[in-house]
């Protein structure tokens, strides 16, 4: 794929317009095929399988998503990719607002799944996930050593056939139809063509030239940003509740479904006073959202010199046990903060959007200050990483390392 090609990106524009309005023709037709192939499944074994890599799919990419974050030296251009794959997935909890379509297994009685999702169906999450995932682990990769890529036809390959085992299960489980995965997986496409042809360049140029200064530039587009955001959920989160007001027999013919598979499977019954449990699951994926803002926020607050690019020739800073106590580290706190969310969830449901806003911020945070300030305190920060060079009263000048024409790389 050419960078910074308009050409490209508008072939992206033009195919997800078309996909639209092919979907509204076919997405009933694709849905009676989700149940033949549903039914044609008789080996339970089978469906067990498709359960277990849905529930270590997701969860292993963000593991090796934030490993490369930590040991990759291009650091702002995996940064940047993590972020979009956090667009997507927010977006996506708007599309299933404005859709409202619930999953094959509430439509139809006779799918018995592992899996009592209480959320919207339309798009497929976890399709949007695993190929966001996919693009960006081999975009991280390929930013990371573009004149010598190993092996990169394999790695396309290989992340080719793990997103579509990944999508197979998701309609195998019954939780979503073949449109519903169809569409996002080509939403996903669609979006990095937009985003590798014009939007990551230009972004890294902006945050790379503001990071430096003290520019109100990153500051404003932070605070846009999080008005974008934060109108775009609510207004998602207004609509489908008031749809489903108008349509009671809808959304209680979803959500009975979903009480009776979880009786089925010897869950206890939710709790369905507020009447937004649907609303309410599908929102959580909003948050990803504010990581975003967070992340910025981070990089508002951290502003100094940034470099990137010192691992090889600072190498005695980057032992393997420093390294693995770094990744440790961070991964604790960043579960932590996610466990927290979940441990804490307020039962309110205005309440619960506050605490889904606040608590992704905080995340966000950890990544881009809270987890380099703890580098410093704790002596593992490493020479040219982003999150240490900084020339605040709080840390260190490190500005004397730059002198030397031998150790920078451009």
């Amino acid at each position: 794929m050419k960078f910074n090609s308009k050409k490209n990106a508008i072939i992206g524009i033009i195919l997800f317009c078309i996909y639209i309005i092919v979907d509204l023709f076919i997405d009933e037709i694709l849905l009676q095929y989700t149940y033949k192939l549903i039914f044609s499944i008789k080996n339970p074994l089978f469906i067990e399988f498709s359960y277990l890599i849905k529930t270590t799919s997701l969860l292993l990419c963000e593991i090796i998503f934030l490993y490369l974050y930590l040991s990759f030296n291009k650091k702002l251009d995996v940064l940047l990719l993590i972020l979009f794959s956090c667009v997507l997935t927010g977006t996506h909890a708007f599309l299933k607002e404005i859709y409202n379509q619930g999953r094959p297994y509430m439509f139809n009685s006779d799918v018995q799944t592992l899996e009592c999702i209480a959320e919207l169906g339309k798009p497929s999450g976890h399709a949007i996930c695993i190929v966001s995932y996919m693009i960006s682990l081999y975009q991280a990769d390929r930013f990371e050593n573009e004149e010598e890529m190993k092996l990169p036809l394999f790695k396309s390959i290989l992340y080719t056939i793990i997103a579509l085992i990944v999508c197979l299960s998701r309609i195998i489980l019954g939780v979503h139809s073949i449109g519903q995965v169809i569409y996002g997986i080509i939403f996903t496409l669609c979006m990095y063509m937009i985003y590798l042809n014009i939007v990551h360049q230009q972004i890294k140029k902006f945050i790379h030239k503001h990071i430096k200064y003290q520019s109100h530039k990153l500051t404003i587009f932070t605070a846009v940003l999080f008005l974008v955001f934060l109108t775009l959920s609510l207004s998602a989160d207004f609509y489908s509740r008031n749809y489903f007001a108008q349509q009671p027999d809808l959304y209680y013919k979803y959500i009975d479904a979903v009480q009776e598979c979880r009786v089925r499977n010897g869950l206890e019954k939710l709790n369905d006073e507020s009447g937004f449990i649907l609303q309410r699951s599908t929102s959580h994926s909003y948050g990803y959202y504010f990581i975003i803002i967070g992340a910025l926020l981070g990089l508002v607050i951290f502003r100094g010199v940034y470099e990137e690019g010192l691992y090889e020739v600072q190498s005695k800073f980057r032992t393997r046990l420093t390294l693995f106590i770094r990744i440790m580290i961070f991964y604790l706190m960043i579960f932590s903060v996610q466990y927290g969310m979940e441990y804490f969830e307020p039962k309110q449901y205005e309440s619960y959007l506050v605490m889904i806003v606040v608590g992704h911020i905080i995340l966000g945070l950890c990544v881009t200050l809270i987890y380099p300030i703890l580098m410093y305190f704790l002596g593992l920060e490493i020479y040219g990483s982003m999150q240490c060079v900084n020339k605040s009263t709080l840390f260190i000048d490190y500005s004397h390392i730059w002198e030397s024409d031998s150790i920078i790389q451009e």
